[in-house]
């Protein structure tokens, strides 16, 4: 699970074959590190009926009906024997299924789970963006970062055997540091030639053997952390003869 997002709620879909299914124990694990002996919490699901297998069975706390109450293959939503929101206000970790036969004399398969999870709304600075993805926490933006719009500019040249130029911005964490991908302009879709990072002052270079075509560069939309979201620019197209 992600690190640092709320569970506000958990659904878990199984597909289990099982020759008498009333012997089957399945349980959540809920931990922090990869030790199932330190799981730090736990769902079990019981089905109480000797019918076999389970076949898109959704344990939903929400359901209208408790597990026990279906008939084989339980196929569509039910209420777990113990609720799911013993997992509600858990934060990152791991999850594991544990699926245990408590009889002899039947045999039975996990052929798959899943776990649907429905997280805590958490937007510290109400402009829309999630505090996981808002790369400027505390500052009310709504763009795609979080983080308010300023201007970019990128140029590109060729010389003495280097692609050269500049990104300019206003806001140094847009310019230092960043990708810069030159490209030549060729029928049907352009061909990457390389790609350079830009230092403190926005220059770069890449070293390239000469040859004929037209150029450009590139550098994508990204945010400096907690100043600007940085746009994408693309330099004018230039010809190496």
């Amino acid at each position: 699970m992600p690190e640092g997002l709320t569970v506000a709620d958990i659904d878990v879909t199984l597909n289990l074959h099982h020759t008498y299914i009333s012997d089957v124990v399945v349980i959540l694990y809920s931990m922090t590190d990869a030790s199932i002996a330190r799981a730090s919490s736990y769902v079990v699901f019981r089905v109480g009926r000797g019918n076999n297998d389970m076949v898109g069975t959704v344990l939903n706390d929400q359901a209208a009906d408790p597990l026990g109450w279906g008939v084989a293959p339980f196929t569509g939503s039910f209420q777990p024997s113990e609720r799911l929101s013993t997992h509600n206000g858990a934060v990152g970790g791991k999850f594991f299924v544990g699926v245990y036969d408590m009889e002899p004399g039947d045999t039975g398969t996990l052929n798959d789970w899943s776990m649907k999870v429905t997280y805590v709304s958490c937007d510290f600075d109400s402009d829309g963006v999630e505090d996981h993805k808002d790369s400027c926490r505390g500052i009310a933006a709504a763009t795609a970062t979080g983080c308010p719009l300023t201007t970019r500019t990128l140029t590109s040249t060729y010389s003495s055997g280097k692609f050269r130029g500049r990104i300019s911005s206003p806001v140094a964490g847009c310019k230092a540091s960043r990708p810069v991908t030159i490209w030549k302009a060729v029928t049907g879709p352009d061909r990457k030639v390389g790609t350079a990072t830009s230092r403190s002052d926005g220059t770069y270079r890449l070293t390239r053997t000469k040859r004929a075509g037209r150029y450009y560069a590139t550098t994508p939309l990204s945010a400096a952390t907690n100043q600007a979201q940085c746009p994408a620019a693309r330099s004018t197209t230039f010809r190496i003869r």
